[in-house]
C-alpha cells in the first residue's frame, strides 16, 4: 500500500495544486508513509526470506511476530487506509476541478465561433453592399 501512496504522491506532485496539497494535507500522508515505509522495510531487511530455509524462515518469523507490537501495526494499517481515501478524494476533487475547466473552455469555444460567423456574415454584407454600390454608379456611368 506505501508503494501505491508513493506513485500517487508523485502525480500530486506533477499537478502541483497549492490549495488541494493544503487541504488533504498530502505532505503529512507523504511523512506518514515515510515513516510506515521505513518501518515495513526495517523489519524485512532483518529476515531476508531468500536467505533462510522454510523452517529458519518460520521460526525467525515467530520470534519477530512476537517483537512487533500488532496495534502498532493496526494503526498503520488504518493509517494507510486513511491516506489513501485522502488521495482519492483528491484526485476526485482534482477532477472535478478539471471538469468544470473543460466545460469553461467549451463555452469559450461555443461563444468565440459564434461571434467569428457573425463576424464573417457581417463581413459578407458589407462587401455585398460594397459591390452593390459599386454596380450601382458604374451603371450610372454607363449611361
Amino acid at each position: 500500500m506505501t508503494d501505491v501512496i508513493d506513485v500517487a504522491i508523485e502525480d500530486i506532485e506533477l499537478i502541483n495544486n497549492k490549495s488541494l496539497n493544503n487541504e488533504y494535507k498530502i505532505e503529512k500522508i507523504k511523512n506518514e508513509n515515510k515513516v510506515i515505509s521505513d518501518f515495513l522495510d526495517e523489519i524485512i531487511d532483518k529476515y531476508p526470506e531468500e536467505l533462510l530455509s522454510d523452517l529458519e524462515y518460520r521460526n525467525k518469523e515467530e520470534i519477530l511476530l512476537n517483537k512487533i507490537s500488532f496495534k502498532k501495526i493496526k494503526n498503520m494499517l488504518n493509517q494507510s487506509e486513511y491516506n489513501v481515501l485522502q488521495i482519492n478524494l483528491y484526485f476526485q476533487e482534482y477532477n472535478n476541478i478539471v471538469d468544470e475547466e473543460k466545460e469553461r473552455l467549451k463555452k469559450l469555444i461555443v461563444d468565440t465561433t459564434k461571434t467569428s460567423t457573425d463576424a464573417i456574415l457581417y463581413a459578407f454584407l458589407l462587401q455585398l453592399i460594397i459591390f452593390s454600390l459599386v454596380q450601382i454608379f458604374e451603371l450610372k456611368e454607363l449611361s
